[in-house]
């Protein structure tokens, strides 16, 4: 998906704070113009930014994995919960 679609969809948005996941090669890039914590002048306030890689990396699935370290990271977190953490 266009970069350019992902910041209209996510401007256009009703919703009060956002938080944009992109599990992408070099997504890092996409900090400067969505992040509200960053200056530019074309940043979208309240919406914070994760990111998989910066701006001159590329994201990774380890070998035989089906998501990225990142994303598998994500979802691990939300279906067993963080260790120590009371849910």
């Amino acid at each position: 998906m266009e970069f350019d679609r992902i910041r209209e969809q996510v401007a256009d948005s009703p919703v009060g704070s956002r938080l944009v996941v992109l599990d992408s090669c070099y997504s890092g890039a996409a900090l400067d113009t969505l992040s509200a914590g960053l200056s530019s002048a074309s940043r979208i306030e309240d919406t914070y930014v994760m990111t998989s890689s910066d701006a001159t990396n590329a994201s990774r699935a380890p070998r035989g994995d089906h998501f990225t370290s990142f994303s598998g990271e994500i979802i691990r977190s939300l279906t067993d919960g963080i260790q120590g953490v009371r849910q």
